[in-house]
């Protein structure tokens, strides 16, 4: 399936996609370095985590970042 996994900011805007590929089946684990797309660190506050599948599926997951 092709799965895409984003850190999206309380307003909707997209911070750092963290996977986007075909993967197989099975159980994984990702790390987040609590930066943005360009390197810069994001400041402390409430963020979500979109995992997509197959653009058919969406579990979104709210989270707080805390430095």
């Amino acid at each position: 399936a092709f799965v895409s996994l984003q850190i999206v900011g309380m307003r909707g805007s997209h911070v750092k996609t963290i996977v986007h590929k075909k993967q197989l089946l099975g159980h994984y684990e990702v790390q987040w370095n609590s930066t943005d797309e360009s390197g810069n660190v994001v400041a402390t506050g409430t963020y979500f985590c979109r995992l997509t599948i197959n653009q058919d599926a969406v579990d979104v997951r709210k989270f707080l970042f805390v430095k």
